[in-house]
């Protein structure tokens, strides 16, 4: 068994894109250096900036989630994103992005699905 965690944001103005790359470049640095990551990438979807992350165990997601860049771009949210949304669960085995977007869609609230576009996944 392996933890998944996917989240998206989605930037309150264009303008805000170059900070927050900056952010998530390092963010996913620190990832990619952490104990216990197994998979980490950013993507786009949906008007969405996703975050993927595959980890050994529970712990090494909350050891990260508070440390480093990681926690600058939490404290950043609330200037830069309108919405934010993370879902974390436990899979056999690594999932493809897909089955990853199905299940945080899945786990969102039945108001902000309907305010999603339609997860082509």
């Amino acid at each position: 068994m392996v933890m998944v965690a996917i989240g998206a944001a989605k930037l309150r103005h264009w303008w805000d894109t170059p900070r927050f790359v900056a952010v998530a470049i390092l963010s996913l640095r620190h990832t990619k250096r952490s104990a216990g990551n197994l998979h980490a990438e950013v993507f786009p979807y949906a008007s969405h900036f996703f975050s993927l992350t595959v980890w050994q165990r529970a712990e090494d997601i909350k050891r990260f989630a508070t440390t480093g860049p990681h926690r600058m771009a939490l404290r950043m949210r609330e200037r830069l994103t309108e919405a934010s949304r993370f879902h974390v669960f436990e899979s056999e085995a690594m999932p493809e992005r897909e089955v990853a977007l199905s299940a945080w869609y899945a786990a969102l609230p039945a108001p902000l699905q309907r305010q999603m576009p339609v997860m082509m996944v």
